[in-house]
This record gives C-alpha cells, structure tokens and sequence, in this order.
C-alpha cells in the first residue's frame, strides 16, 4: 500500500518537526485550512526550531490575515530574541497595512540586532526613496561596504539607487565594472550590465559586455543566453543561432535554450527550423505553455492562422478549467478579424478564470464590433464586482486618453491612484491631464510621479510641461534638458525640448533641434508638426 511523501514522513517520524510541517502544509494546499493551521500551531507551539513558525506566518499572509500573522510572529520572537527575522517580518507586515512610522521602527530594530542586516537595510532604503532622502538610504548600503567592499548585494542595491536618482549610464557603468572586478566570478553584475545596454539599445556596448563575461564564465548559462540576446539585438543573428545551439547543449534537458532559438531563427523567418525548436521544446516539457504561445505566435507570423488555432484548442484541451487557451483562441480571431468569433473565446476564457488582461480584451473587441452599449455595461459591470481591480481601471484610463477624452480619463486614472497610491506611471498621467484641463494639482502629482521613480525621462518631459504652462520657464528647460540627455534617442521629448526653446525665443536652438528631427524622416511620426514649426522659423 502507497501513501502521499508527507503523511509517510510523519508516520515512520511522528515527532520529527519536519515531517509534521510537511503533513500540515499538505493540508493547507488541499484546502483544509483549519486542520493545516492548528496543526502549525501546535507544532510551532511544542517545537524550539523556527520551521512551522516560518511556515504559519508564510501562510497567514498569503491569506493577508495579518493580526494572525503579527501573533506568529511574536511567537518566533520569543523564539529568536537575538535574531533580527522576526522583527523584519514584523516589518512587512505593518508595511503591508500601510503604518509606515510602525514598519520603520521595526526595521531599525532589525539593524539594531545585526547592523549587517541586508533585508532591513533594503527595507530602510526604499522607505527612504519614499521620503525623497536618496543619501540616507545610500548610507545604509555604504555602512555594509564598510563591513565588506566586496558585498555584492550592498553593491548591486547602490547601482539601483543611482539609476532611480537619475545618474548618468556613463556613472552607472562605472559602477556596475567596479562590481565585476570585486566579484570576477559572480555573473551578476555582469548580466545586470548587459540588460542595462540593451534597455537603452546600445547593443554594441551589451555585445562587448555579453563577449566579455562569457570569456571569463564560459560555463555560465545565464551569461551564454544573454550574449545570445545580445548578438540578436545586433542583428547578428547566425551568432545567436550559435550561443543558443551552445546553451541548449549545456542544458539538455532544459525547453527554455529552445525557446531563445526558436526566436532567433523567426529573426530570419526561418519558419521550419523555429517550429522544429519548439516541437523539441514541447517533446521535453509537454504541455509547456511558453512553447505552445511561441508556436501560435509562429504560425501567425507565417501565415498560417489555421495551425496556430490547432495549438490554441491544444492548450484549452490540455488545460480545459484555464482561461490561457480560449485567450490565445480569442487573440488569433482578433488577428483574423474575426470579431464575434473572438468575443466568443473571450467571454468562454472569462468564465474559466477572471483577469484583467482577458476583462479588457473583451471590452476592446465589442468596442471593435461597434457595441459601445455593450462595452459600457461590461465595464461598469467589472468595476462593480471587482472594484480592487486597479489594472481594469486603468486601461480604460487609457482608452478614454487615446479618444481624448480627458474627463473620462482623469476619472479612471484617479482610481487607479486610489488603489495604487504608488503607481507612478498613473500619477504622471493624472498630472499631465490635470494640466491639459487647466486644474489645480498638476503639479503635485508629477512631483509624487518623479519621486517614486527619479530620473525618467517621461515623468520629467510632464513636470517641464507643467513648469513651462506656469511661467517657470527657465526651470522647464532645465528639466527637459535633462530628460533628453537621459534618452538621447527619444524623438518625441527633443520635439518638446525644440517646443520649449522656441517659447524662450530662442530659434536657433530650436532649429538645431528641429534640423535633427527632421533628417530622421519617416523614423519620427512628428514629422508634420517638425515642418510646421521649421516653416514658422
């Protein structure tokens, strides 16, 4: 006779610790919660180690039940008073309620018990971003370099915080080689330096940064792929043929190496050689739904929508309680244009497991079919049965902005901000909005925007805006100066840059910006308003 591996374990070790966490953790994922629970707790309550403790404060917050997980924690302390966990525990929790004096108070408390503390100094850190103070949270990480110049985490966390404040790439470079050359053998900087490049699409510097680390980890997996991606974005695309092929070889078994081949051979529109790559892939992983969307997004992209709906009706067979497959069944409909086919898939996906990805797809295909009754009575609809659904919310922010509908959109986007006080890229809308309709508080909540994510150059082309509509010129241009050195290759923010030299009276900088434009020719959209504001010079 056979029995499940936890309740085994707890039989032929009835008092080991371990085991009888494994059992109670079995009962919690059947969905037993009260069984699970008391068994945690009693075992947290006879047993001197920290395992079903860990275990009951985890779960408890899964299930955001924090004053059961606050008295679990309490427990662990009492457990652990020379031991700074509990006390970082305590912490999130009273983050997650948003007492932040609280949550700060019990970091400092974490740090007070092992200053070398890396969590609570990552916690203090952020509250501090939060404070807009950016040299106290440096100095948190400054004080564990001090311990040891060759912490990488302490290391990494500075590069974050010099990014966020706006540093140049040059600075972060700098940064980023000096924690190479401390952790030779530690890919991590090394991969952080190649996302880096290719997020600012300097391939040609990703590519040396990809060559270089390979050179010196030539057993890395993760460094062998990022050169991969890297030689792709260069267009070098026989190269990354290669990598990938190297690092589907070093790891046999894995589907992921596949999947970067396949991508490299649709570069080429090499269909038959892509769709063998996935095949593999699904022969070592079946039912892997990276593979089958890959495989649908091939068969798309080579024209055969009839192939790729055979893979969508794969997906739903194979997962028949998911919305993932009549998801992708609704998307191939879109591409076909088959409008009703794909509400169909949509609302049949929505019944299988609700999100706001599939909500909003929905509502944009019966604004497709013309059914803007329809679509009006879906949103209201969602937004009263889900009224935390903050994404929901703000794609119809979206749409009402791309229609122009200012009102509509400042409505969603203030809900959006109501939920997510934090969501920066809402904050920046609302203040671009407001400033649009001529309303207090633009401001405000582009400098909330800014705070929360220095130095992007879209937060700060909205507050030059604002700055530039209330007569602080010289202060808009700064700022947009600033912006434009940070994305040099932005197009749309030297328009706004040319806009706001011409505003100052100053033609000929804004000819040079504008002279700029306009070689770009069709790469740029703006060209109209470019050759507006020329023939007005």
């Amino acid at each position: 006779q056979t029995c499940a591996l936890p309740i085994c374990a707890a039989k032929l070790s009835p008092n080991d610790a371990t085991s009888r966490t494994a059992l109670a953790l079995a009962q919690l994922s059947n969905g037993n919660a009260d069984a699970g629970f008391a068994q945690l707790q009693e075992i947290a309550s006879s047993d001197k180690g920290p395992l079903a403790d860990m275990a009951l404060i985890s779960n408890r917050l899964r299930q955001r039940d924090y004053p059961a997980a606050l008295k679990a924690i309490d427990s662990l302390e009492r457990k652990q008073p020379d031991k700074p966990m509990a006390a970082q525990l305590r912490g999130q929790v009273q983050l997650a309620r948003q007492d932040i004096a609280a949550a700060r108070q019990s970091f400092e408390r974490a740090l007070a018990i092992d200053p070398l503390y890396f969590p609570a100094a990552t916690s203090l850190a952020s509250l501090d971003m939060r404070d807009s103070k950016p040299d106290d949270a440096r100095k948190r990480f400054d004080k564990l370099l001090a311990a040891d110049p060759k912490d990488l985490r302490a290391l990494l966390a500075i590069v974050e915080l010099r990014a966020r404040t706006g540093a140049s790439k040059d600075e972060i470079s700098s940064l980023l080689a000096n924690a190479i050359r401390l952790n030779p053998t530690n890919a991590r900087p090394r991969l952080v330096l190649i996302e880096m490049n290719l997020r600012s699409a300097d391939t040609k510097a990703a590519l040396a940064a990809a060559q270089e680390g390979v050179a010196a980890l030539p057993a890395s997996p993760e460094l062998l792929e990022a050169l991969g991606r890297a030689q792709l974005a260069s267009a070098s695309t026989e190269q990354a043929i290669s990598s990938f092929n190297k690092l589907a070889a070093l790891q046999p078994k894995s589907p992921q190496p596949l999947l970067r081949l396949a991508e490299a051979h649709m570069a080429t529109k090499n269909w038959s050689a892509a769709r063998e790559s996935l095949n593999h892939a699904l022969e070592l992983a079946p039912k892997f739904l990276p593979a089958q969307k890959s495989l649908i997004l091939l068969e798309l992209s080579a024209g055969r929508p009839e192939q790729a709906m055979a893979m969508a009706r794969a997906v739903q067979k194979d997962r028949p309680d998911e919305s993932v497959g009549y998801h992708f069944a609704g998307d191939i409909d879109a591409y076909a244009k088959n409008w009703g086919a794909a509400e169909a898939e949509y609302r049949a996906g929505l019944k299988r497991g609700e999100s706001a990805e599939l909500a909003s797809k929905l509502h944009g295909m019966l604004m497709v079919e013309k059914k803007e009754t329809d679509a009006d009575a879906f949103a209201a609809a969602w937004v009263k049965a889900h009224p935390q659904d903050g994404a929901f919310r703000n794609y119809l922010g979206n749409l009402a902005l791309s229609k122009l509908d200012f009102a509509g959109a400042e409505t969603q986007y203030l809900a959006v901000v109501a939920l997510s006080p934090e969501n920066a890229i809402a904050l920046n809308n609302l203040a671009w909005i407001t400033n649009k309709l001529k309303k207090p508080g633009a401001m405000a909540y582009a400098e909330r925007a800014n705070a929360l994510h220095p130095g992007e150059p879209s937060f700060m082309d909205t507050m030059a805006t604002i700055l530039a509509n209330a007569g602080q010129l010289d202060k808009a241009l700064e700022l947009e100066k600033k912006a434009v050195a940070l994305a040099p290759d932005n197009d749309s923010l030297r328009l706004d840059l040319a806009k706001l030299h011409l505003k100052a009276g100053d033609k000929k900088l804004a000819k040079s910006e504008l002279d700029r434009l306009a070689k770009q020719g069709d790469k740029f959209a703006g060209q109209a308003e470019v050759g507006e504001l020329l023939k007005a010079l």
